[in-house]
């Protein structure tokens, strides 16, 4: 229709100061601009808005003037309401965040994190999905259905950034008495690769073997596989085999395991944030990664030296 927010403006002002001058002054215009702007509304509306009046007498709104007022005041109120929802979302006060997790270490960092960023941003719904390993989430963080992925770093190739987040040390879980377990040293890769092993059902290698020579390793003997770290844990503790996992892994506490650490072994895991390279974080997924990394540093400073739980021999 033509009409621009600066004709509601001008009407608004007008209405307010009773003066075309004033509402000139006001809004920053020339007083003809002002008098073009009234009447080209009351050529739209085919109404007379606003009783001119010679002299110093105020001028008033018509009955015309007054109708098309309150609407303009509504819509005027919207456009500020919309700049402030638009404001509270480039600031991360509000809107949305979709995260994506594996089971295991991320879950210890992100549990924490979404306490803590519900008490700083109440305005900003949180929502995760949950996969056994953390390949799916790549395909999710590339389709666009997530914002933030935490996964083992480094990743595979791709439209992706990344920040790292944490580095955690892995351990061998064996079952508690276990000959292995009695040792004054850790044990060696050639040693590890001569147990039997619980590994993953999904993954084609394992995260510690990564940057293991080969033929340090062996052929591993692999008897059984699972995703879950709770059935990896309760599978040792029953005898069924041992696994390396990282150290945020394991449910401490638990006598019917001990957890050997392989800080002197193996290069620690490292836990990254992974997003699309054309979708920079900002606004709340920003916030929401800056949190991340700030319980990182506090979980990464916490466990860096080894748990005596964890180092514990027999």
């Amino acid at each position: 229709m033509g009409i621009e927010l600066r004709h509601f403006a001008a009407l608004a002002a007008v209405a307010e100061e009773r003066s075309f001058r004033r509402a000139a002054d006001r809004l920053g215009y020339a007083q003809s601009a002002i008098s073009r702007q009234i009447a080209y509304l009351e050529q739209l509306t085919g109404e007379r808005l606003i009783e001119r009046s010679q002299g110093p007498k105020p001028v008033e709104l018509t009955e015309a003037g007054e109708l098309l007022l309150n609407h303009a005041n509504e819509i005027l109120a919207t456009i500020e309401a919309a700049k402030a929802d638009i404001g509270d979302l480039q600031g991360g006060r509000s809107g949305d965040v979709r995260v994506g997790f594996f089971a295991g270490v991320p879950t210890r960092i992100l549990a924490p994190a979404l306490v803590a960023f519900g008490r700083r941003h109440p305005g900003v719904r949180v929502a995760s999905r949950e996969t056994v390993t953390d390949t799916p989430l790549l395909e999710l963080v590339r389709k666009g259905s997530i914002d933030l992925a935490l996964a083992h770093l480094p990743i595979e190739p791709g439209p992706f950034e990344a920040c790292r987040l944490m580095s955690v040390p892995w351990v061998l879980l064996v079952p508690a008495g276990a000959p292995i377990a009695r040792s004054a040293h850790p044990p060696t890769v050639a040693q590890i690769g001569q147990l039997p092993l619980i590994a993953s059902q999904s993954r084609k290698v394992e995260p510690w073997m990564v940057g293991v020579q080969a033929a340090e390793l062996g052929e591993p003997r692999i008897v059984f596989r699972s995703d879950s770290p709770q059935t990896v844990q309760a599978l040792v503790g029953a005898g069924v085999g041992a696994a390396v996992v990282p150290r945020l892994a394991v449910t401490e506490a638990d006598p019917r395991i001990t957890a050997i650490d392989l800080s002197e072994v193996l290069a620690a895991a490292s836990i990254g944030a992974v997003w699309l390279r054309e979708s920079e974080p900002c606004g709340a997924v920003g916030q929401f990664l800056e949190l991340l990394l700030e319980i990182c540093a506090i979980l990464e400073r916490k466990h860096a030296p080894p748990e005596p739980a964890l180092a514990g021999r027999g």
